[in-house]
């Protein structure tokens, strides 16, 4: 079987991968005061999500037989760093 383009769970595994990292920022700038808090935490939390949800479109693109990896197997590589990240910072 020949591989025709790449994978479409993979192109948005990779697209989501990349969107908490801008979402980190801006909530660490947000944090600053005590009313932004609430919606840093928050903003936060969609980094988390989205990471997650990364991570499964990049298992399912990996694991497609007739579509190209590479964009799969890097979004799922930038997800899982991030999750064992963010993993270390909140046991430590």
């Amino acid at each position: 079987m020949e591989r025709s383009g790449e994978s479409t769970a993979g192109i948005c595994s990779l697209v989501l991968s990349f969107i908490p990292i801008p979402l980190i920022l801006l909530s660490v700038f947000l944090i600053s005061g005590q009313s932004g808090f609430m919606l840093g935490l928050m903003i936060f939390c969609a980094g988390i999500i989205f990471e997650v949800i990364a991570l499964v479109l990049g298992i399912i693109g990996i694991f497609q037989k007739t579509k190209g990896r590479v964009c799969a197997f890097v979004g799922t590589a930038i997800s899982t760093a991030y999750i064992i990240c963010l993993v270390y910072l909140v046991l430590s």
